[in-house]
């Protein structure tokens, strides 16, 4: 790497700081105890600070899903387009930024171009580099000793900040944890409670329909309105089987939900899960009605001996999820591919399905709890949006990953990969 392409820097606390840059930690200072939204902190913040050293971008990022997945919250720019804005997220684990944690100091890039070019797996990175962003900083913020996020400033050319940038960049960010934290979780307790809300009107309306014909039905049965069993009643009897399909499967996702959703599920490790016998075959048992009535092709590409680590029974729950997911929005007669194989220490299972896919934009609504993709909610395809943050979930819970991509309007796939041995 070029030698001045980044540094980590310790800011100096025994320098002071300018008149005008004391001016405006007192005004930032002043905006906090104002008890303001996130966006009003941060925008004062963007457009105050921008007079004592350069700013041409300012971002915010909140550690969540355990401090695994860093998701920008905020983002203001005084250019357009945005290539990475709110709800951009990351594996912390495939950035650089964890040592930002473990070590003192912020991270100083001077040249953006000369980073991505030693660091081009860097997706974040390539996308600020897009926008025409050249130098950036980024300290970490923290509420006592637990760190809660990222405060990220860039200016549009390279070497733009100095030493006391930095002291000053340290500075806000030692002011903003605990105030953008709260602020932050005021607005996800107001987003969860009409999430909350929501959910329950889908709940009642998935299950309120089905149960009472359900019961209609089965009154008619055993008041022997129909006699012997003829093709009327066959046709009662199969629409009677396929609500309550429906219902078992939504009630299957609030049970597995509810299994991850308080704390960390206790793992019983098997090493040597067959892949096919012991996880998948019982899962396409399962989910062939489902197959069938949606007519796709369903197929497998494995090594007939490879094998999995991990808790079975929570295992099957990520391919139920994900095999059933790729079935319900696979369109009528598309295929769905399972594939497996080793690599390296693990396994890597992809589940691929013909149909609509998903937009990029959409790609940060996956795998968060009560969340639908647009084009879901408007086909009206039944589901809780539990299904995938309960296999991210147990997947993290095993020490893997599980990521998505997609063409619209042609396919999508998920992808997991898990561990070949218990830890």
């Amino acid at each position: 790497m070029h030698p001045d392409s980044v540094e980590w820097i310790v800011p100096d606390t025994e320098r002071p700081l300018s008149a005008a840059a004391r001016r405006v930690l007192d005004h930032v200072n002043d905006q906090i105890a104002a008890g303001d939204s996130l966006e009003a902190v941060m925008t004062f913040l963007f457009e105050t600070t921008r007079a004592v050293f350069p700013c041409d971008r300012l971002g915010l990022a909140f550690l969540e899903n355990e401090d695994r997945r860093l998701v920008t919250a905020w983002v203001r720019a005084d250019y357009a387009p945005l290539r990475l804005g709110p709800g951009y997220a990351d594996d912390l684990r495939t950035t650089s930024l964890p040592a930002l944690f473990t070590t003192p100091g912020i991270r100083l890039i001077h040249d953006l171009a000369q980073y991505v070019h030693c660091h081009p797996g860097s997706r974040a990175s390539r996308l600020l580099l897009a926008e025409g962003v050249r130098s950036s900083l980024v300290a970490p913020l923290r509420v006592g000793e637990r760190r809660v996020g990222v405060l990220f400033r860039s200016a549009r050319r390279p070497h733009a900040y100095d030493a006391d940038s930095v002291r000053m960049h340290q500075a806000l960010a030692e002011r903003l944890g605990q105030a953008v934290e709260l602020a932050r979780r005021l607005e996800q307790l107001a987003a969860s409670t009409h999430a909350a809300h929501e959910m329950l009107g889908v709940v009642s309306h998935e299950l309120k329909s089905p149960l009472a014909a359900l019961t209609m039905q089965l009154d008619a049965l055993a008041a022997g309105l129909h006699g012997p069993v003829n093709d009327r009643q066959r046709e009662t009897l199969e629409r009677l089987a396929k609500r309550t399909r429906q219902v078992l499967a939504l009630n299957q996702e609030y049970l597995d939900f509810a299994r991850v959703a308080e704390g960390e599920p206790e793992l019983q490790w098997e090493t040597g899960l067959r892949f096919g016998p012991d996880l998948l075959e019982p899962v396409l048992e399962l989910l062939e009605p489902r197959r069938a009535q949606r007519e796709c092709p369903l197929e497998t590409e494995f090594a007939p001996g490879l094998t999995v680590a991990g808790d079975a029974e929570l295992l099957r729950v990520v391919l139920r999820n994900l095999v059933g997911n790729a079935i319900k929005y696979a369109r009528v007669g598309g295929r769905v591919i399972v594939r497996a194989l080793h690599q390296d220490q693990n396994v890597q299972i992809s589940v691929w399905n013909e149909g609509p896919g998903f937009k990029p934009e959409e790609e940060k609504l996956l795998f968060r709890r009560f969340s639908r993709l647009p084009d879901a909610r408007r086909s009206r395809i039944e589901g809780t949006g539990l299904g995938l943050y309960t296999a991210w979930r147990i997947v993290h819970r095993h020490g893997g990953r599980l990521t998505a991509r997609a063409e619209p309007g042609r396919w999508a796939e998920f992808t997991c990969l898990l561990p070949d041995q218990a830890p």
